[in-house]
């Protein structure tokens, strides 16, 4: 569902405050039967001798499928006598492992973190050595050496586990625009499209990304290769540059952006805001527009003898911007912007639809916007207020100290 975010709506963007959300974790209840036992080593007890180490309380259980890949293997090794804590060695998938080891009163207690998580899909194989404290007698020369008791062994105890599938988290698109584009109705002009993306999983991932208009695919693709006005090839900045023709009517019209990764999954379009659920981010159906959208040039200032002195949003995007329809969260939206007079910029306001709302985005280093006075301007808000599920629309203006507007991004303005 695609939004026009009213002035109620903004509303709840402009209340900021400390997200306090709070995750509600499932509460397993059995049959009442104490398992703290699952993955105790019983050959060890009873019937074997007393000063032998053996592990209790074991996460994950062995046998345990779908563990997540950045679990924590932790266990109790217990002896009824004190646990060589040099002796302790461990291995993970073959691979020796250093764990954290904290004394209690039963013996030791072991956690392993792996630093690089485990593989997706597998078996991971836990192996675990340990002895007890050797007991001196009555000690030579005070006592006879032979009552000296040498160290206990464990038996080397395996166990294994299995992991969770890979979640394939989709593509991103954090920040995009259209660079130094002029276009006019009476010569057309080159237009410049660039967006710079992102994969939580692998920034290598992202294959490409398409142009969209009105919710349908054109055949523009963008690419990141160094000679689509990309910069560098492979540096996740994917751009192309097309020659627009002369004869489009003046107005701002709205393109969308679209990644995809080697898998095929598609990114949110840009340049919506997309509130979703956590549950739903990468399960629902991503929101298409269902019309055209354009916006007159007009309501943003003359395009008269001038238009070559205003300012320019060149760039902008969500970054780090994740807002639940329940509990709100965090708003941030950064935008490169000056003037190609070298005229100073006043002002980057949010609009809505085509009434600004008297938020303004910062160039002081304090609003996410890197650093004070580099021309990237930002806003970050925490909302801790509600918002309906959908994809809204903002857009931003810049307004230079002679008091030219420049036209609104996201849109591609034809003078």
């Amino acid at each position: 569902m695609l939004h026009t975010m009213s002035r109620a709506g903004m509303t709840a963007l402009m209340i900021a405050g400390v997200l306090t959300a709070s995750v509600a974790g499932a509460a397993i209840t059995g049959s009442g039967v104490d398992e703290s036992w699952i993955g105790l080593q019983t050959d060890n007890i009873g019937a074997t001798p007393s000063g032998i180490p053996y592990l209790t309380n074991i996460e994950p259980r062995p046998g345990q499928e779908h563990v997540p890949v950045d679990a924590v293997i932790r266990f109790d090794i217990v002896c009824d006598k004190e646990v060589d804590t040099n002796s302790i060695a461990i291995t993970v998938d073959g691979v020796s492992a250093t764990p954290e080891l904290e004394q209690t009163e039963a013996g030791v207690s072991v956690e392993v973190t792996t630093e690089q998580g485990f593989t997706p899909e597998s078996e991971v194989i836990v192996t675990v050595d340990a002895c007890s404290v050797a007991d001196e007698g009555g000690g030579f020369p005070w006592g006879d050496p032979s009552d000296d008791e040498e160290e206990r062994c464990m038996e080397t105890f395996s166990y294994s586990f299995f992991t969770e599938a890979p979640v394939n988290v989709p593509p991103r698109i954090t920040i995009a625009g259209f660079g130094l584009s002029r276009l006019t109705e009476e010569q057309g002009g080159t237009l410049q499209i660039l967006a710079l993306t992102a994969d939580d999983e692998d920034p290598s991932d992202v294959l490409s990304v398409r142009v969209y208009y009105d919710g349908l695919p054109t055949p523009i693709l963008l690419h990141d290769d160094g000679r689509h006005g990309d910069f560098a090839a492979n540096d996740n900045l994917f751009g192309c540059e097309i020659e627009v023709a002369a004869g489009f009517s003046k107005s701002a019209y709205l393109l969308q952006l679209r990644a995809f990764d080697r898998a095929g999954n598609p990114s949110e379009f840009w340049p919506y805001v997309t509130v979703a659920a956590r549950a739903e981010a990468y399960a629902r159906p991503p929101a298409l527009p269902s019309y055209e959208e354009m916006m007159a040039v007009a309501l943003f200032g003359d395009l008269g003898s001038e238009n070559a002195a205003r300012p320019q949003i060149h760039f902008g995007g969500y970054l780090d911007t994740d807002l639940d329809p329940a509990s709100g969260g965090t708003f941030k939206l950064v935008a490169f912007a000056d003037s190609p007079v070298g005229t100073m910029i006043a002002s980057v306001e949010l609009y809505a639809g085509s009434e600004p709302t008297g938020l303004l985005l910062q160039d002081n280093g304090a609003h996410g916007d890197f650093a004070a006075g580099d021309g990237v301007y930002g806003i970050s808000l925490d909302i801790d207020t509600a918002i309906p599920s959908g994809s809204y629309l903002l857009s931003i203006v810049a307004r230079d100290v002679m008091g030219r507007l420049s036209s609104p991004w996201p849109y591609v303005t034809i003078q």
